[in-house]
């Protein structure tokens, strides 16, 4: 539980030394008159002394605690500062026998919305950009496992498609990858948008590029706690108030 809290200005804890000496060899002079005969006020002198003490110490204590603002952090939120958008251009015929790679391209792939278009003789999205990875596995099995009619699936218009559904994100960096076993090549389609040409025995190593341009940022939520000890130093200065006079 502690393991979660710290202190924002932990440099206020420099203030108890500093106290500690003052207390310690900068006394208040006052006048002192001497009176026989008070030896029976000895005792309770003696133990207001000791509490008056404490009070004091607890005071000044919980007092730099709560300027050194204590905060226990809840949660730490990752975020990416370039956003990444990837579409995948699959070709239906190999699906079967690439659906470990590609899935294994989705899950090492990091911060990034990811498309997935299907051609054949003809084109179809078969997901949208989505940060989703659990549903494009399923979607990649599913697709893997059926034998589908060529009329109805892609054909090179797939780059064309997955093109227009780049052009109408907002992410920073926009990327194509259309798995082939062709000639690999790595174009630009426009001044934002990167097209890879790739056998899908790369993929793991376009993943790895890709994840090597990415700066994650962190941000921590946080409580403050510097209430508690606020009042603990409150109470002992009321307590100390009462029993000084």
């Amino acid at each position: 539980m502690l393991n979660n809290i710290t202190f924002l200005h932990p440099y206020a804890f420099y203030f108890l030394p500093i106290f500690i000496i003052c207390d310690r060899f900068c006394k208040l002079r006052y006048r002192s008159y001497y009176m026989p005969h008070l030896d029976f006020f000895e005792h309770n002198i003696k133990r207001k002394t000791l509490l008056l003490s404490i009070l004091k110490y607890t005071i000044i204590l919980f007092a730099i605690i709560a300027l050194a603002s204590p905060v226990k952090y809840l949660k730490i939120i990752e975020h990416t500062t370039k956003d990444k958008a990837i579409i995948l251009s699959i070709p239906q015929k190999n699906l079967a026998n690439i659906s470990n790679d590609i899935k294994k391209f989705i899950q090492n792939i990091e911060a990034t919305k990811i498309g997935i278009v299907l051609y054949d003789n003809s084109v179809i999205i078969v997901s949208p950009l989505s940060y989703d990875k659990n549903i494009q596995y399923k979607i990649i099995d599913d697709l893997s496992s059926k034998n589908y009619n060529a009329d109805i699936l892609a054909t090179k218009n797939s780059i064309e498609i997955a093109k227009y559904i780049l052009e109408k994100n907002q992410a920073s960096s926009k990327i194509i990858v259309n798995i082939t076993d062709k000639e690999e090549e790595i174009t630009r389609l426009s001044k934002s948008i990167k097209l890879y040409n790739i056998d899908p025995n790369k993929l793991q190593q376009i993943a790895k590029e890709e994840n090597s341009k990415i700066t994650i940022e962190s941000k921590k939520i946080y409580s403050y706690l510097f209430f508690y000890p606020l009042m603990v130093s409150f109470l002992s200065l009321l307590i100390y108030i009462y029993k000084k006079n």
